[in-house]
């Protein structure tokens, strides 16, 4: 392997370690499900970093193919924003984009998210005042559905998309969704009742880069 591409891996991965683990190159390797003598031996140069290893690697930690073979790591991730008003498609992210978003990638990879899990959603309206102004941009996770009290969710109700705090209610199948605006009345949906069309899409868990 030539010596030049072999400490860019190392050092990219390095970066990921940190970021991500602590410097823990254990708990890196138990996430990709490989042995972590593998990179110990790689970071002493008993080893190569191949090509087919790499691959997997940014797999699994939702980079892009020949990200850990760049020079310089990325600093942004372009996520997609998707209109409130959607077209009907079964899969969220078959929807056409309506702009791009650039996440801090430091960011994406100290919480764990996933790039191919993540989406963005401008807020219409005033009911999540004042938490989420008109015109706000959340980042939403659609790996993370499971309700947890007084989180903001995006939710698609068939074919529209909005924003609320979910609560779950004394009847596990029913669900209360609340606006910080006082002046919407709060929801009560029942998940399991197909004429209802109304489904998680995911929690927001940034705010213009701030955590909510």
């Amino acid at each position: 392997m030539d010596d030049d591409i072999k400490n860019i891996r190392k050092r990219n991965l390095r970066k990921i370690i940190d970021a991500k683990f602590k410097g823990s190159i254990n708990a890196f390797a138990k996430h990709i499900d490989r042995p972590p003598g593998f990179f110990y031996d790689a970071f002493s140069d008993k080893r190569p970093l191949g090509e087919r290893v790499m691959r997997t690697i940014e797999a699994k930690m939702g980079l892009a193919p020949y990200d850990l073979d760049r020079t310089e790591t990325k600093k942004f991730e372009l996520i997609n924003v998707y209109p409130s008003k959607l077209f009907g498609k079964i899969n969220l992210f078959d929807e056409d984009a309506i702009d791009q978003s650039p996440v801090n990638l430091g960011v994406i990879l100290k919480n764990g998210w996933k790039r191919e899990n993540l989406c963005c959603f401008d807020v219409q309206g005033d009911s999540m005042e004042p938490a989420l102004r008109n015109g706000s941009r959340i980042l939403i996770d659609t790996a993370q559905c499971e309700i947890i009290d007084n989180k903001i969710y995006a939710l698609r109700n068939e074919n529209q998309v909005f924003i609320k705090r979910l609560y779950t209610a004394f009847d596990q199948n029913k669900i209360i969704a609340k606006s910080d605006n006082q002046l919407y009345p709060e929801l009560h949906i029942d998940l399991t009742d197909k004429n209802a069309n109304v489904n998680i899409i995911g929690l927001a868990v940034l705010r213009l880069e701030e955590p909510l």
